[in-house]
């Protein structure tokens, strides 16, 4: 603040100097030299001076146009348009008269920064005089028009207009300044005073009159801002002056009161008097207080103070009263010549009525406390003994909070006028209740600290601390401390211990989790306002854990750590620096300094397995780095597990820094199980004057190689990368084939712009270009092909070829969201030879967006018919919504059936499992085939076992689903399950052939469950059939077709004819591939027996042998080794549905033959006897068919026929 009083010194100063430079010069330059003498002379540290426009220097009217005083922060005061109109003679004279002295304006933005010093204020007072000046000043107006002062100065920004007069001569001093405002509330400011020196009188008049939010009350932050006059006013002599103060807001008087000064006799005749201060203000200030704290001080506060000071220097504070409503305080205070205490007598109290809280004054914390007491006793008269004594009861604060807090000093005070005074005596303080806030800071600093302390201080000697100790639950800093004076900086010797039983306390403070104990210990000289320190540092931690898991493992158990520590002008130093435990040792040493700085570390970790479990070995760093005027130079070395290196060596900082490190590892394969080979990889990384840049090579396993090389920083950043890999199998197992990546990546203003080629096996390549933004969203594109085949070796048996088209897009952050465009196959193929299904003319169109797959295929089965399939597949989720529709498919297994299919299935869900497949099937035409068992004149043909099989032959053979193969293991899980209701229709045209039977079925399926557990109910019925053995037809009375858990039909065919011995029955039952045969009679009876009623009707003892043979024959053809018989060849030359040969009523031959026109009309003609029928059929619906007949004598019938199954 004292560096605005020189404004208007250097004011005069500016016209006053020209004075003493030669008249040439200024004759020669009056704007130049003498400009720049006068900047130099007024200019000094941190205040730079600039005038403009200075002319009459050696007239009666000076002036200049403006002038500037700047400090470090820029300019801080601007004057303009300034004169004076003065006398150069009265100079001479000794005396400086000035008629006028004004300027346009001033401009204050912000005061200067303050003087930084290490002085103190003097202990001495001094007697108050005029300065003694060489000359005498008599300024008769003093004038500024606008005064403009910065919001940082009063806290709002003004304008105001200042009038003054003054002298100051032999005779005495006159002031006389009035200031007023220019903008916002009115306000007058107004100072009067004069003193005479041969009467020593004195006059002050001080009066200050604001309208409402003016700039006093705004500086002294009274509430409501109101209007304010203050009046001080008095007149008298130095011996006997008394002062009249008065300060009233909104017209209400707030304070009133006077102060007096007087003198006292010597003790001796012709000695200095003593003189008396006294001062008595009371009145109610609860209107000048914010609201909370005016029930503290009361509507009736009052201040007196009575001081004597001697002499000799000695003070004698004999009364002195602060009283209001919820305060209190009161004593004596003597002081002698040297100003050391000897009587204290004080004593304050702060509480509330009745003990409740009371709410402390202050603008922006909210504080309470139920109690403070202040005691402090000393009376040099009854000895040395000194004792203070301060207490808090209930403190709490938005921050703090606790129950009660003591501080007690006790000891003795001993000082003698003239002697060296001193001090020593034992400090304690104890808080108890202890609440933050901040809940980790609380948790840290814990419920109760306690500290004690003994103190002893003598005149101009050092201030000694011993048994300096401060602790809470589990922690404790105990030491000494030796405090020397200001002179030397506050040097300060120190010898401290802090320890932490269980640092888990300091989890919040730290922000992670901690664990363990640790001790410090710190021993040497401090000097806190040099900055200078020479310590030694010895600490120990027991199990410490601070949550980093590889930390933990390696501080496990005691570490210690020792070092010391010394900066002084000539640098920072750490030496002796150990860090040591049972897993890791470190040591070095550390010199740091402006241009010559230097570093040697040396560390050791034992086993890196405490680190990463994966591996094992040991790790050792051989660290050294240099500093010179250039940068840090280092060298590295760092000897790994498994025979690893790597070095580090060059110019680390500056602008040549440049790089180079080699790294080489025998054997990766410790590292990455599951890759074996040799890593090796070298480089430089350098500074150029574009920025940073690299060249790096790297060798690896399996003849890999990796390069990287160019500009990596920068606005013009350009990098070259490339990779290569001989065969790419050695990571994809069943993929063969080399793999190769060569591509850029340039800077486009903050943003990278890439460009790469990829290849892979069998004409696998990609393109990916476009830009990398400096916020991490992707504009690129990707583009290129991938043979389908690929996938061969993941789908086998089953093969995929062809070729998939890829544009694509990907704009937005890397997520599936942000990719869009199309993946396309043409004449692709798909070959499962274990499902006897192929698909040809493949064309898949896919369209990427949002997120989502728009999925639109279609291709031809071999054999005939059509597969498409579209929907919508969620590329986050894998849910999806599908359709697939059979148009006409084929499907046939040459052994024992064919057919035709269609049918719309939907596949809605999770597509990872929990989706659901549903959907109706509409069975055509289709023929199942009851095959002959397969056996040879030598039996079955047993299993092969191929010995030194070609890999070609394994692969066709497991290919072909020849080889079986292993079930998936536990590990591997059940797969997905998907839910299942599928309707399968075929109400007519499912005919079954072979051993014999020759039907019709129909009916409907519906397949339930899930892929994990199929459920299938209904099947198909017998519409119409017969069983043909040894040229006897025998009509079946029942069949029926189901499936059971897999493709392979479930047949059951039952014909039951009259014997004389009662009835019989053939039984066909089975798996279409392998059905059985079974006789039953009723009554029971031998199956040979049952069939030879059957067929001859009679017993097997009664049958001929050829009969016999017949019979075996006819066993043959239903047990399946037999052909399809010459019946069965003819109705497939005719191409017929159904064909046989019978017998008539009469006995005489005759032959049938059927044949389906359309759909639902089947035609069937029988000829024989010289008599023949025509008869059609006609299904109506699924119970009702309409039946015609017609014969060759021209007899007709036609009738409708109602069926129903139960």
């Amino acid at each position: 603040m004292k560096n605005r009083w020189y404004i208007y010194p250097l004011l005069l100063a500016v016209l006053v100097i020209p004075w003493g430079v030669d008249a040439q010069q200024q004759d020669e330059d009056d704007g130049g030299f003498l400009t720049r003498t006068i900047e130099d002379a007024l200019s000094g540290a941190g205040r730079e001076v600039n005038i403009v426009g200075f002319a009459g220097a050696l007239s009666s009217e000076a002036s200049f146009e403006r002038m500037t005083i700047a400090d470090d922060q820029g300019i801080w005061l601007t004057l303009e348009d300034v004169r004076l109109n003065w006398s150069r003679l009265a100079l001479l004279r000794g005396n400086l008269e000035v008629d006028r002295l004004s300027a346009a304006s001033l401009d204050l933005p912000r005061l200067p920064d303050a003087e930084e010093t290490t002085e103190l204020p003097s202990a001495e007072a001094t007697e108050f005089a005029l300065p003694d000046l060489p000359v005498s000043i008599d300024i008769a107006l003093f004038e500024v028009a606008r005064i403009s002062l910065g919001e940082p100065i009063i806290g709002v920004a003004a304008e105001l207009s200042v009038t003054a007069a003054a002298r100051l001569d032999d005779a005495g001093a006159v002031v006389d300044l009035s200031a007023e405002r220019l903008d916002g509330p009115e306000g007058m400011f107004l100072i009067k005073g004069g003193f005479a020196r041969d009467t020593s009188e004195i006059t002050v008049q001080l009066e200050l009159d604001e309208a409402p939010e003016g700039l006093a009350v705004r500086m002294m932050k009274l509430p409501g801002q109101p209007s304010m006059d203050l009046t001080v006013a008095g007149a008298g002599l130095l011996d006997d002056f008394t002062a009249d103060i008065t300060l009233a807001t909104d017209g209400e008087e707030r304070v009133a009161g006077q102060v007096t000064l007087a003198a006292l006799p010597g003790e001796t005749e012709g000695a200095p008097p003593d003189r008396r201060i006294r001062a008595a203000l009371g009145g109610d200030i609860t209107p000048l207080v914010a609201p909370q704290s005016r029930d503290f001080f009361g509507s009736d506060i009052g201040l007196n103070v009575d001081v004597l000071r001697s002499a000799d220097g000695a003070l004698d504070i004999s009364d002195f009263r602060l009283i209001a409503k919820s305060a209190q305080l009161a004593g004596a205070v003597r002081l002698n010549s040297d100003l050391w205490p000897t009587f204290v007598d004080v004593d304050g109290r702060i509480g509330g009525v009745d003990g409740q809280a009371v709410s402390l004054p202050g603008p922006d914390v909210n504080t309470s406390v139920k109690s403070v007491d202040l005691s402090v006793d000393f009376d040099v008269a009854d000895g040395d003994a000194f004792l203070g004594d301060f207490t808090i009861a209930g403190l709490e604060r938005d921050d703090l909070r606790f129950a009660g807090a003591k501080l007690v000093l006790d000891g003795a005070l001993r000082g003698d006028p003239g002697g060296l005074g001193s001090f020593e005596g034992d400090l304690g303080f104890i808080a108890q209740g202890l609440a933050l806030a901040d809940a980790n800071a609380g948790d840290a600093l814990g419920q109760e600290v306690r500290g004690t302390a003994n103190i002893r201080y003598v005149e101009d000697e050092p201030i000694e601390i011993t048994g300096l100790e401060l602790a809470g639950d589990d922690y404790r800093l105990a030491g000494d401390a030796v405090i020397d004076g200001l002179g030397g900086g506050f040097p300060t010797d120190l010898n401290l211990s802090v320890q932490a039983d269980e640092i888990g306390r300091f989890s919040g403070v730290a922000g992670r989790r901690l664990a363990g104990a640790a001790r410090l210990d710190v021993a040497g000289r401090v000097t806190p306002l040099s900055s200078m320190f020479d310590v030694t540092i010895k600490g120990t931690t027991t199990d410490l854990k601070v949550d980093v898991p590889q930390a933990d493992a390696v501080l496990e158990g005691v570490t210690a750590l020792t070092l010391q520590a010394r900066r002084d002008v000539t640098g920072t130093f750490v030496e002796d620096l150990e860090l040591a435990n049972t897993a890791l040792n470190l040591t070095g040493d550390v010199q740091l300094r402006s241009n010559n700085s230097a570093a040697n570390i040396l560390a050791r970790l034992n086993d890196i397995a405490r680190v990463l479990p994966q591996y094992e070995g040991a790790v050792n760093v051989d660290a050294r780095a240099s500093q010179d005027a250039s940068g840090w130079t280092v060298d590295l070395l760092a000897n790994a597990p498994y025979d690893s290196t790597l070095s580090v060596q060059g110019r680390a900082t500056g602008p040549q820094a440049d790089l180079a490190f080699d790294l080489s590892v025998p054997e990766i394969r410790p590292l990455a199980p599951s890759v074996q080979g040799p890593l090796n990889a070298s480089g430089r990384l350098w500074q150029s004057g574009e920025g940073y840049s690299v060249d790096v090579d790297a060798d690896g396993p399996y003849r890999s190689v990796v390069s990287v090389a160019g500009l990596a920083t920068g606005p013009a950043a350009s990098l070259d990368f490339e990779a290569s890999l001989p065969d790419i199998s050695v990571f994809v197992p069943r993929i063969s084939g080399p793999f190769a990546i060569d591509g850029t990546a340039r800077r486009s203003g903050p943003d990278w712009d890439i460009d790469t080629m990829a290849q892979g096996p069998s004409g696998t390549e990609a393109t990916i270009a476009g830009l990398v933004r400096e916020d991490g969203v992707l504009d690129l594109s990707v583009v290129g092909a991938l043979p389908l085949g690929l996938s061969e070796p993941f789908l086998a048996p089953r093969s995929l070829q062809g070729q998939a088209q890829f544009d694509l897009a990907v704009n937005g952050p890397a997520a599936l969201q942000s990719v869009s465009g199309r993946i396309t196959t043409n004449d692709a193929s798909f070959t499962a030879p274990n499902l006897r299904a192929a698909l040809n003319n493949i064309v898949t169109g896919v369209n990427l967006a949002d997120g989502r797959a728009q999925l639109d295929v279609t291709g031809d089965v071999v054999g005939g018919g059509q597969v498409v399939a579209g929907g919508v597949v969620n590329l986050a989720t894998l849910v999806a919504d599908l359709n697939i529709g059979l148009r006409s498919v084929v499907l046939t297994d040459p052994r024992i059936f064919s057919t035709t299919v269609d049918g719309d299935i939907a596949v809605v869900g999770g597509l990872t499992g929990g989706a659901r497949i549903d959907g109706v099937i509409d069975v055509g035409e289709t023929l199942i085939s009851v095959p002959s068992s397969g056996l040879t004149s030598i039996g079955e043909i047993p299993d092969i076992v191929h010995i030194g099989s070609p890999v070609a032959v394994t692969q066709t053979r497991t290919r072909a689903g020849v080889i079986p193969q292993p079930e998936a293991t536990a590990g591997r899980g059940a797969g997905s399950v998907y839910g299942l209701g599928i309707v399968v229709n075929a109400p007519r045209r499912i005919f079954v052939r072979g051993r014999g039977i020759d039907a019709e079925l129909g009916g409907s399926l519906e397949i339930s469950g899930n892929t994990g557990r199929v459920i299938s109910a209904g099947q198909f019925d017998l519409v119409r059939g017969r069983l043909d053995i040894l040229g006897k037809r025998f009509d079946l009375d029942e069949g029926s077709i189901q499936f059971q858990g897999d493709l392979v039909p479930y047949i059951r065919f039952v014909t039951t004819s009259d014997t004389e011995t009662g009835t019989a029955s053939i039984v066909l039952e089975g798996p279409v591939d392998r059905p059985e045969v079974t006789f039953r009679s009723t009554p029971e009876g031998p199956q040979d027996e049952v069939l030879a009623q059957l067929l001859f009707g009679r017993s097997l003892s009664e049958i001929s042998a050829f009969q016999a043979v017949q019979l075996a024959n006819a066993v043959a053809v239903l047990a399946g080794r037999s052909g399809a018989g010459l019946i069965g060849n003819l109705r497939t030359g005719f191409r017929l549905d159904d064909f046989d040969v019978t017998t008539t009523d009469e006995g005489e031959a005759a032959v049938r033959a059927g044949k389906y026109i359309t759909d639902d009309i089947y035609t069937d003609v029988v000829t024989g006897g010289g008599e023949t029928e025509l008869s059609i059929n006609l299904d109506i619906s699924e119970s009702l068919t309409a039946r015609g007949t017609l014969e060759n004598d021209g007899n007709t019938g036609i009738g409708l026929f109602f069926e129903r199954d139960y």
